[in-house]
């Protein structure tokens, strides 16, 4: 947070130690640090939403959850024709939630705010303590008016979680430093790339991507998303049929998957794939 929302935090928590913690005062604006019609460089983004009780008075202690949709739309002369920007949300526990997010690219942006549950701190891992709410609060519209400076270097390197970035789509098609190279096809349908802030990615086509896996040995490990992944790579990517039909009793089948697959141009062009299944059951009881 900035000087003017740190403040605005603490001025905060001053009214809801004045008011017993119970509650604080009504509150004219529930989005602080981000107004309609607003005109922001691009860069870091921050702003506070206040959690409410039922007569729309600040509530002085967390156990909510946001989820902010980020999208733009950019000028008609900018390569890119959209932007979904991920978003970070953060329970300051009195309260206040924190978004953040970082926006790169130029355009007329719109934050939908949606509650999505009320709970004590612990429903974030254990969803079967969490009420339900899903009330969309007033969309707020404003305006990014410059790029920030791009990276046209390419990722090389996977270190930790990866590079953050945000999700754009390309106009035309058109694949090009410093949003990607190579073709968007085999991503997209609609042209959605991932890029991050950076570098950019090189889009394999089939041909490459066997050159690059040719000889190799695959794991893939993880719980379901990973799962996903891997068949998305073996039948998108590569191009082999092997999970077409992957639905009800058959996706365990994959779960603990050893393989040597064929390049079906090219048998002589090989890899070994290996999915090992790690998901821990759910609440339900049910491994995911």
């Amino acid at each position: 947070l900035g000087p003017v929302l740190e403040q605005y935090v603490q001025q905060h928590e001053g009214r809801c130690r004045a008011n017993g913690q119970a509650h604080g005062e009504a509150v004219p604006r529930v989005v602080v640090g981000l107004a309609d019609r607003q005109r922001l460089p691009a860069g870091p983004l921050a702003f506070v939403v206040h959690g409410l009780n039922g007569d729309s008075r600040a509530l002085c202690r967390g156990g909510e959850y946001y989820e902010v949709r980020l999208e733009g739309v950019a000028p008609a002369d900018h390569p890119l024709s959209q932007a979904l920007v991920p978003t970070t949300h953060t329970d300051l526990g009195n309260g206040l939630h924190c978004i953040t997010a970082y926006l790169a690219d130029p355009g007329t942006y719109t934050a939908t705010i949606l509650l999505a549950w009320e709970g004590p701190a612990e429903a974030t891992v254990l969803p079967v303590q969490r009420k339900l709410v899903n009330r969309q609060l007033q969309p707020v519209a404003f305006v990014v008016e410059a790029a920030a400076e791009p990276s046209t270097a390419l990722c090389t390197e996977w270190k930790g979680a990866g590079p953050t970035g945000r999700w754009v789509q390309l106009r035309g098609g058109l694949c090009r430093p410093p949003y990607c190279t190579g073709s968007p096809r085999m991503v997209s349908k609609d042209g959605w790339v991932y890029v991050p802030h950076t570098c950019h990615y090189h889009l394999y086509e089939r041909p490459e991507a066997w050159q690059c896996v040719n000889g190799r040995h695959l794991l893939f490990t993880g719980d379901s998303t990973m799962q996903e992944d891997y068949l998305e790579f073996v039948k998108h990517v590569l191009g082999i049929k092997e999970g077409d039909k992957v639905n009800g009793p058959t996706w365990k089948k994959f779960r603990n998957y050893d393989k040597v697959l064929s390049n079906p141009h090219s048998k002589a062009q090989r890899v070994r794939i290996q999915m090992l299944w790690n998901g821990h059951p759910d609440h339900y009881g049910l491994h995911w």
